[in-house]
């Protein structure tokens, strides 16, 4: 049986610093690429937070209703960055808003990715975006939900990914990103593969 994976996140995984090649050069195909015996699908939202009170709440949009309907038998979800703003940024609401979308996807295995690092000066906020919130308390906040509902986490927040503009992987990034997803995905599915189921 085909493993059906759903990759849910914002521009990220959307593949915003590929845009003019993001079906075949964005993190999520070149997953696919790597896992041949998969069906990887990408839900990424521009702009979407994983708070409910954020600007977009990425349980609100059409990404996330599209990933219900692909009934994933696993989720990748690596949302946060655009909850990272000075002014709003709340970390109770933000893993509330993990959990209740891990939740979302139940009987699916949902898998938590902390963004990779902002690489921009700090008294600069592309996007809106707080370097110290980004680097620092989101990955506490991802961390905690994890912990918190036993899901697996991939952590990118310590990797040197090259970007477009601080935030966003550049075509060498998502392939950093797919090469370090990938080799996690292949030891948790080696033994379901092995298994039969």
């Amino acid at each position: 049986m085909t493993i059906r994976i759903a990759c849910a996140g914002d521009s990220i995984t959307y593949g915003y610093g590929v845009a003019a090649h993001r079906l075949r050069d964005a993190w999520p195909a070149l997953l696919q690429q790597a896992l041949p015996g998969c069906l990887v699908k990408s839900f990424g939202a521009c702009g979407a937070g994983a708070s409910e009170c954020g600007e977009l709440p990425y349980s609100g949009t059409l990404a996330h209703q599209q990933s219900l309907a692909f009934q994933p038998d696993l989720v990748l979800l690596m949302l946060g960055t655009n909850d990272c703003h000075e002014d709003s940024f709340d970390p109770s609401a933000c893993m509330s808003g993990l959990l209740a979308l891990a939740q979302s996807w139940h009987p699916a295995r949902v898998i938590l990715i902390i963004p990779p690092a902002g690489a921009f000066p700090e008294d600069m906020h592309p996007f809106g975006v707080s370097l110290e919130l980004l680097n620092r308390s989101l990955p506490e906040v991802i961390r905690a939900a994890a912990g918190r509902a036993d899901l697996p986490l991939i952590d990118l927040s310590r990797q040197r990914i090259s970007t477009v503009d601080g935030i966003h992987p550049d075509a060498a990034g998502n392939r950093v990103i797919a090469g370090l997803v990938s080799a996690f995905m292949h030891g948790l599915l080696i033994p379901t593969e092995a298994s039969g189921h």
